[in-house]
Formats: C-alpha cells, structure tokens, sequence
C-alpha cells in the first residue's frame, strides 16, 4: 500500500512536465504574450468608453431610456453575427470607404487591420468594446447615481470644472465599482472574447 501511495503520488506530479513543454514552446509564448496585449488594451478601452457613456447618459435630460437601449443592443447579438458584421466594417468600410488611399481621410493604421496581427489586436478590442461597452454602462450609470448630488453643487460652488469633479468626486465615489469591472472583464476578456475573433477568422 506504501508503494501505491507512492505511485500516486509521483503520478500526480508527472503533469508538471506538460507545463514545463508548454512553456518552452514558442508558438505557446507568442499566443500568451498576444493574448495579454489583448486582454490590457480591451479591458482600458472597454471601462474608458463605458464609463464616457455612463457619464454622457446621466447628463441627458430626456430620452435616457432611448440611450440605454440603444447602447445596450450590441451585447444581444451574438458571435456569428459579430464576425459578419465587422468584417465588413474592418474590410469594406474602414479599408475602403473612410480610411483607404482614395479616401477623404487616409489612416492606414485602420487600413486592412485584421491581417495584421499589430493590428488586429486593436481591431478585436474595438469589437470587443462595442459589444460589452452598453452593459457595463448600466453598471457603472448605477454607481452614479448613487452619488449625491450636493457634492456635485458644493464643489460647483466652489469653482470646480467638470474635470475637477470628475477627478476629486466622480473616480473616487465610484472606485469599488471601477475595481469589480476591471476583474470581471478580464475574466471575460481571457474567456469568452476571442469567439467573436474566431467568427471574423472564419469569414475572411
């Protein structure tokens, strides 16, 4: 029974070899390299934008309802639909229409970005923050609108610009929020993202 015990327990340590192959497989550290370019550049642009929109929509006066649907629609469709739609974006709009050579506005960064890999980063972070930007809006419009607005007039009172109250009031109020969605979108980012990536690969 010694033996077994010993057996078993040598067993369990015979799959750190598969972890010492993987990591000294190039194509695994250029895919894990890639993979943490994604997930940073997606995660700051997603709260960036959704946070601007969650600000932008607090402010609207009437038709709040109308904003949070429309922002909100792009996280209904799902990945196959994703995939056709910005490739068509990313090879007839973008390539094409608004930022080719024969364009009014010539950008070659956003010029054929999905078959380049510098590029493509970017690309599928925008896709990414498309999609997801409308949710995380309504979490963060919540947290806002927990802030009470006598700090808001005191600090008009005081003299302080929109920066000034978003930097000493908004970002410190809505700190716990801020922390929560950046774990949670790079959870989701490293699992579920690069579906949509997938779907784009296979259209093209």
């Amino acid at each position: 029974s010694e033996m077994c015990i010993r057996d078993s327990w040598y067993g369990a340590l015979v799959g750190f070899k598969n972890y010492i192959k993987v990591f000294h497989s190039q194509k695994f550290i250029t895919s894990f390299i890639y993979t943490i370019k994604f997930t940073i550049v997606a995660v700051v642009a997603k709260n960036i934008v959704s946070l601007g929109m969650a600000l932008m929509v607090r402010k609207v006066g009437k038709g709040k309802g109308f904003f949070r649907t429309v922002f909100f629609f792009p996280n209904l469709l799902g990945g196959l639909a994703m995939g056709f739609i910005w490739s068509f974006i990313f090879q007839n709009v973008y390539s094409l229409m608004l930022f080719g050579e024969d364009s009014p506005i010539h950008i070659p960064f956003l010029c054929d970005m999905l078959q380049d890999p510098n590029k493509a980063v970017f690309a599928m972070a925008i896709m990414a923050t498309w999609q997801t930007a409308g949710y995380l809006m309504l979490i963060y419009l919540n947290g806002l609108n927990n802030i009470p607005e006598d700090l808001y007039e005191a600090a008009s009172i005081d003299g302080a610009n929109i920066f000034e109250r978003i930097r000493f009031i908004t970002l410190p109020s809505i700190l716990p929020t801020i922390i929560t969605m950046l774990l949670l979108q790079v959870g989701r980012i490293l699992r579920g993202d690069f579906e949509m990536f997938y779907q784009i690969v296979g259209n093209n």
